[in-house]
């Protein structure tokens, strides 16, 4: 099966092409829940549509044998750094 981490790398090809003024800004291993999967914890930004605000997206994925379970957060880009560290956490705690 395909690891966690491999699929959110998949996860930041789809973004490119969706997001307009897609920008990666960093790429975290994490250990998902309480050691239950090794995955990436990727911050990036971009616009959904033209004339949308900024936004910095915070986006994991956690997969088992069958499914795969995609946790995303967003803010407004001149919000994140407010928000950043509360939303890191968040997400790194996901478990199932």
């Amino acid at each position: 099966h395909v690891s966690s981490a491999d699929y959110v790398k998949g996860l930041v090809q789809k973004n490119t092409a969706r997001l307009q003024n897609f920008k990666e800004l960093s790429r975290d291993e994490i250990t998902l829940g309480e050691g239950e999967e090794d995955s990436l914890l990727i911050a990036f930004e971009g616009k959904e549509e033209e004339g949308a605000s900024a936004k910095v997206f915070f986006q994991t994925a956690f997969v088992d044998e069958k499914d795969a379970f995609v946790v995303t957060a967003a803010v407004l880009k001149k919000e994140s750094e407010r928000y950043e560290a509360v939303l890191r956490d968040s997400l790194a705690s996901f478990s199932l």
